[in-house]
């Protein structure tokens, strides 16, 4: 499971660092592990799967039924042209390709997010203002949610 935020600095050659636990929850001991990189739909940063949680993804899509997959097709094309596989390399670092860079405004720091089965990779300012509204999104939402929750054990209390 990926969890956990690291800020890094993005060196001349477009390479992020990966956190030493990531690197382990990727096979650890190997010199150099696959991932798969893509660009999220809304342009926002770069998801990275380990190579056994892509296939698992692209096995999910086919068992989709035929007017599902029709209404994602625009998703699934996107997402699919955009992938490049790349390598993690011995010092944890991979490296980035520049449009990817340039298409979700990656500057000179990134972080590097855990979202349990795999991981994203965001330029440092953009994740700071995604932080904060996805934080007034929940808030508004937790209360809804909870309030359903409260008021459902209320009823089955009774």
């Amino acid at each position: 499971m990926f969890s956990g935020k690291n800020s890094y600095s993005i060196d001349e050659k477009g390479r992020v660092p990966i956190p030493p636990e990531f690197v382990k929850e990727l096979g650890g001991g190997k010199a150099e592990v696959n991932v798969v990189l893509t660009i999220g739909p809304n342009d926002d940063c770069i998801l990275v799967y380990p190579e056994n949680e892509w296939e698992s993804f692209r096995e999910e899509l086919e068992k989709l039924p035929l007017e599902r997959k029709i209404e994602l097709h625009p998703f699934i094309r996107l997402i699919f042209s955009r992938v490049v596989i790349r390598k993690i390399d011995a010092q944890r670092r991979i490296s980035i390709p520049e449009e990817m860079q340039e298409k979700i405004g990656l500057g000179k720091k990134a972080v590097v997010i855990g979202c349990n089965k795999s991981f994203e990779i965001w330029d440092e300012e953009k994740w700071k203002e995604a932080e904060v509204e996805t934080e007034k999104e929940l808030h508004i939402k937790g209360k809804t949610l909870f309030g359903t929750l409260l008021s459902q054990s209320l009823i089955y209390r009774n």
